[in-house]
C-alpha cells in the first residue's frame, strides 16, 4: 500500500521544485542588492545552481515517463549535488557558521542529491553503452534497487518500473555571511522561541548570519520551511535503510554475473523462444512511426533468430485498423517468426476506479478473442490477461470471484474459439499470485481444461525467486504445454550486467528441462508507455548485454555455435 500514492508524489515533486526556485531567486537577489555576504560570488554561483538545477529536473521530470537518455535530469541533478556537496564541506570546515543538527541536514541533503544523481548516471549508461568500469557498476545498482524498493512503499507497486518518481533534491544554499553582521546578531536579544527551544526541534536552528525575526508571518513561513527539511530529511533516512537492505538483493545475484560462471544448453527443435513487440501492442491507432518501429523489431527479431513475436492487441486497433495487423502478421511469417496475441482487455485502469463486473469483462475479452482469431488467424492466442494479477484492476472489488467461476468462462472461450479455427493454439498467462492460496489457477487449469498451453508470468526480484521448480513439478502427466510467457528484468534498476546474468541463469534452466515448450521475453525494446527499461534493447537503439547473451543462447540451442 502507497504512502502517499503516485499523484502525492507528483505534488511533492512539484513543492519541492517551488521551493528550490524560491530559495535560488531570493539568494541572487539579496546578493545582488545587499552587502551581507562576504563572498557574493559564491552565494550568486550557488542561487545559479539551484535555480538552473532545479529547472533542468522539472522540465525533464515531465518525460521521465518516457525511457529516454534524460540529459536535461542529469545534468540538472549534478548541479544540485554539487551545490549541496559543497555546502556540506564548508560547514564541516566551518567556513559556513552552523549547528550540529545542520550540518547532519547538509548531510542528507546532499546523499540525497548525489542518489539521484547516481539513478540518472545508471540512465545514461543502460541507455548509451555509456562504459562505466566494473566497481562502478555495482556502485550504481546499489542505489538504484534500493530506491526501487522505497518508492514501491511510498508511492505505490509500481517497482518494476524505471525509478520515475524521483524527488528532486532539496538544495542548500552557500552563505559566507560578514562577520560583523554576526557579531550584530549575537548582541540582539535572543527572541522566546529560541529560549525555549528543545531537543524536539532537530532542524530548527535558525542559520548564523540571519536576523531574528519577530513572531509574525516571517515565523510561519520559517516554520514551513524547516518543516520542509524535516519532511525530506526522514524519507532520505528511509532511503538509506532501503538502501542497506538491497545490498543484500545485489549480493544474490553475484554469481550469475561472476567470470565463472559458465552455463551450457541443450540442442532443441522443440521450444520456442521469442520476443514481446510493442509496435502494434497496447495502441488504438497507429502511431506516426508505426512501420518504422515494426521494422526495426523485425530487423532485430532476425537478428536474434527468435521464433515466436507477442503482441497485446486492443481490439479497437483491430477493428479500426485491420490491414495493419494483417500486414504484420504476413510479414513475421514470411520471415519465419509466429504469431501470438494476447487479449487485452479494458482500457489501462484509472488508479482508483475498479468497477466492471465479472460478467461484463469476461464477455468482452470473449469477444475480443473471438475477433482475433477470425480476422489473424494466429500460431497462438493468451486469453483472459492474468486473472489473478492485471485482470483485478478492471474488477469490481464487491464481487468475489472463485477459481471456478474462471475455469468455467475460459472453458466456454475454449470451446467457442476451437469452434473458429482448429490452427491456433490457446493458452493462458498467470501472474504468480495465480499459483498460490485460494486463487490457486494453475492445478485446475491444467487438469480441468482443454488449452493447448499454460505461461506464467515471471519478474524476479531477488535471486531466490529463480526457483522454477514449482512450476515444472507441477507441470507433468499432462499433453499440454508448459510456457514462460513473460520474462523480464528491468537494466535500470538491476544494471546489464545483472540483467544478462538473469536471462542467462533461467534460459538454463528452461532450455534444459523438456517440460517447458516456450519463453517470451519481455520485451524487446523498452517500452515508451511504461518507462520499465525491461527492453533488451533500449529506445536509443543501444543493444544491451542481454540482447547479446540471448542471440548467442538460441543459436547454441539451435546448434550454430
Amino acid at each position: 500500500m502507497a504512502i502517499i500514492g503516485m499523484e502525492g508524489s507528483l505534488v511533492l515533486a512539484f513543492l519541492i521544485f517551488v521551493y528550490n526556485m524560491s530559495l535560488g531567486s531570493k539568494l541572487m537577489y539579496d546578493t545582488l542588492t545587499k552587502k551581507e555576504f562576504e563572498r557574493p560570488a559564491w552565494s550568486l554561483a550557488s542561487g545559479v545552481m539551484t535555480v538552473a538545477g532545479s529547472l533542468m529536473m522539472f522540465l525533464w521530470f515531465f518525460n521521465s515517463f518516457a525511457p529516454t537518455v534524460g540529459w536535461l535530469g542529469f545534468i540538472g541533478s549534478l548541479f544540485i549535488f554539487v551545490n549541496n556537496l559543497l555546502v556540506t564541506i564548508f560547514t564541516f570546515m566551518k567556513s559556513i557558521k552552523s549547528t550540529t543538527f545542520g550540518k547532519i541536514g547538509n548531510v542528507l541533503f546532499t546523499l540525497l542529491a548525489l542518489w539521484t544523481f547516481l539513478l540518472l548516471l545508471q540512465k545514461v549508461a543502460v541507455s548509451t553503452g555509456f562504459g562505466l568500469p566494473r566497481f562502478l557498476d555495482w556502485i550504481l545498482v546499489w542505489p538504484t534497487i534500493g530506491y526501487t524498493m522505497f518508492q514501491g512503499l511510498l508511492f505505490g507497486p509500481i517497482s518494476y518500473h524505471f525509478p520515475i518518481l524521483i524527488l528532486i533534491p532539496l538544495c542548500v544554499p552557500i552563505k559566507f555571511v560578514k562577520d560583523e553582521e554576526i557579531e550584530l546578531i549575537k548582541t540582539k536579544e535572543k527572541p522566546i522561541e529560541e529560549i525555549k527551544r528543545g531537543k524536539a526541534a532537530v532542524f530548527l536552528e535558525r542559520p548564523a548570519g540571519e536576523t531574528p525575526q519577530k513572531r509574525t508571518s516571517g515565523g510561519f513561513v520559517s516554520f514551513l520551511d524547516n518543516g520542509s527539511k524535516m519532511i525530506i530529511a526522514s524519507l532520505v533516512i528511509m532511503l538509506l535503510v532501503f538502501n542497506i537492505m538491497s545490498l543484500s538483493n545485489v549480493i544474490s545475484f553475484g554469481e550469475y554475473t561472476s567470470k565463472d560462471y559458465n552455463p551450457s544448453f541443450s540442442q532443441r527443435t522443440d521450444m520456442e523462444l521469442g520476443v514481446y513487440i510493442q509496435s502494434a501492442s497496447y495502441q488504438i491507432e497507429p502511431t506516426q512511426n508505426f512501420n518504422e518501429i515494426f521494422q526495426k523489431e523485425l530487423a532485430l527479431m532476425k537478428e536474434l533468430n527468435v521464433t515466436v513475436a507477442r503482441i497485446d492487441l486492443k481490439v479497437e486497433f483491430l477493428e479500426n485498423y485491420s490491414s495493419h495487423i494483417l500486414q504484420i502478421v504476413d510479414d513475421l511469417k514470411t520471415n519465419g517468426i509466429k504469431v501470438m496475441f494476447a487479449t487485452y482487455g479494458y482500457d489501462r485502469p484509472t488508479w482508483n476506479l475498479q468497477n466492471v463486473s465479472f460478467e461484463d469483462f469476461t464477455e468482452g475479452i470473449n469477444q475480443q478473442a473471438i475477433d482475433i482469431v477470425n480476422v489473424t488467424n494466429p500460431d497462438y492466442i493468451l486469453i483472459y490477461p492474468e486473472p489473478y494479477g492485471y485482470s483485478t484492476y478492471f474488477l469490481s472489488l464487491e464481487e468475489e470471484i472463485t477459481v471456478s467461476m474462471w475455469v468455467n468462462k475460459i472453458n466456454n472461450t475454449i470451446e467457442e474459439l476451437r469452434s473458429i479455427s482448429n490452427d491456433t493454439k490457446i493458452g493462458i498467462n498467470l501472474s504468480e499470485n495465480s499459483i498460490t492460496g485460494d486463487t490457486d489457477l494453475f492445478e485446475p487449469l491444467w487438469t480441468s481444461t482443454p488449452l493447448d498451453f499454460i505461461g506464467v508470468d515471471f519478474y524476479p526480484f531477488y535471486e531466490k525467486h529463480f526457483d522454477i521448480s514449482y512450476f515444472l513439478d507441477l507441470a507433468t502427466n499432462s499433453s499440454k504445454e508448459f510456457w514462460f510467457t513473460e520474462f523480464g528484468i528491468s537494466a535500470m534498476v538491476f544494471g546489464e550486467k545483472i540483467q544478462a546474468g538473469a536471462l542467462t541463469y533461467v534460459l538454463e534452466q528452461c532450455v534444459n528441462n523438456p517440460l517447458v515448450k516456450g519463453f517470451i521475453y519481455f520485451s524487446l525494446m523498452d517500452q515508451t508507455i511504461a518507462a520499465n527499461s525491461l527492453g533488451l534493447v533500449a529506445e536509443t537503439g543501444y543493444k544491451r548485454d542481454s540482447f547479446e547473451k540471448y542471440k548467442e543462447i538460441i543459436q547454441k540451442m539451435k546448434g550454430l555455435l
